[in-house]
């Protein structure tokens, strides 16, 4: 049925257009039952633009609240509340006649758990204080209130942004306008960073106790096994509960491992960014905590064992590079490699180490996030520890 105009002929001759042509046929189901759906049956994809005119199907109070009914876009959709042709970039229409307390209904799909920028495409007469905010189904203003500059006409378009984290996942998201006097054409999401604390519901590993032996950055293994209990090589998996550690919440990357020789390295993908890479510019910053356990805290640790301190957060970038031999620094001035970590991390509680990944990667980006063990000197049993709240930001 999609491609398929639907209009009603009244007694009086009058013909009213319930569907334009091409409206899909899950529009029209939703629209005809209220119930609330992603504009044309498929969700936006996050990253992406959303179009301001493909707010959800589902009518007033289900998709939409608006005090009056105003616009000219009845020929894009059927209600065309507030749109009318624009001017901007791509053509298509905007939405307008904005006003305190109306608010529009977008379902998206995030491919990735992480931080977005929204950039917004705007235009006004006059300047607009805290103009609108995008907020969560549960109401949460995800990224404070955004400000339209005034652009000298209802056609003049520039772009302001906001930033916010958005989990992975079919979601909505709502434009509030708080204040009114302005337009919009779309907002474009792209990830500006990304953060977990491994908690229900935040951005998880894509891989667990898994060997990164893509290539020879990918790191691969070399004389190490499993730290215990029939283990057949080094773990890197998400741990909550009893017996656990956590920098904040309850839930943690736990690594462990055991050297079996000299020269032992094992580098564990965790995190695979490749579907929404994370650009990196001249701010963009590593931070995350590291736990490295001694026998003091955990028995499977060998007494006088210092190995735990032998890791580091390690990224595979686009162009191929990793960040263990880019040379970087941390906070403390130890270049953030597994190896040069041994002897500088306190055993048994939470070291913060930052790493400014601006000064060697700028104008690249993260595709993928690894954890990596490596020391050099003689076997000395096994290795364990956390790794959380982990934060990519620029």
């Amino acid at each position: 049925m999609s491609g398929t105009e639907i209009t009603i002929a009244t007694t009086t001759g009058e013909t009213i257009d319930l569907a334009p042509a091409g409206t899909s046929l899950t529009t029209i189901q939703n629209e005809l039952s209220g119930g609330e759906g992603a504009y044309g049956g498929t969700p936006a994809a996050v990253p992406g633009t959303v179009q301001a005119e493909n707010y959800d199907t589902g009518g007033q109070g289900a998709a939409y609240n608006v005090t009056s009914v105003n616009g000219t876009g009845t020929g894009y959709r059927a209600d065309g509340v507030d749109l009318e042709t624009t001017s901007d970039t791509g053509g298509g229409y905007d939405l307008g006649w904005t006003g305190t307390g109306q608010w529009f209904n977008y379902t998206v799909n995030v491919a990735d758990g992480a931080t977005y920028t929204a950039s917004f495409r705007v235009a006004g007469d006059s300047a607009v204080s805290d103009a609108f905010h995008i907020a969560n189904a549960a109401g949460t203003n995800l990224g404070g209130s955004v400000s339209v500059p005034s652009t000298g006409g209802w056609q003049n378009w520039t772009t302001v942004t906001a930033t916010f984290t958005l989990p992975a996942g079919i979601q909505t998201l709502t434009l509030d306008e708080d204040n009114g006097g302005w337009n919009i054409n779309s907002m474009s999401f792209a990830s500006s960073g990304y953060s977990t604390g491994f908690e229900t519901g935040q951005p998880q590993p894509t891989w667990t106790d898994t060997v990164d032996t893509s290539d020879t950055h990918g790191g691969g293994l070399s004389n190490v096994g499993g730290l215990c209990c029939g283990l057949t090589g080094p773990e890197a998996g998400v741990r909550s509960g009893s017996g656990e550690q956590a920098h904040t919440g309850t839930s943690a990357l736990m690594y462990s491992g055991s050297a079996t020789a000299a020269n032992a390295h094992a580098y564990m993908q965790v995190i695979d960014l490749s579907s929404a890479p994370v650009p990196v510019d001249a701010n963009t910053v590593l931070t995350y905590w590291i736990f490295p356990q001694s026998n003091a805290t955990t028995t499977w640790v060998p007494a006088g064992s210092t190995d735990s301190e032998c890791v580091a957060v390690d990224m595979i970038f686009s162009d191929g590079s990793d960040l263990r031999d880019s040379g970087v620094k941390d906070q403390n001035g130890v270049t953030d490699h597994p190896a040069s970590m041994c002897g500088h991390l306190t055993l048994d509680t939470w070291n913060q180490v930052t790493v400014n990944l601006g000064s060697v990667k700028s104008g690249l980006s993260i595709d993928k996030i690894l954890l990596g063990y490596d020391q050099a000197s003689g076997a000395s049993g096994g290795y364990r520890g956390y790794i959380d709240d982990l934060s990519i930001a620029g």
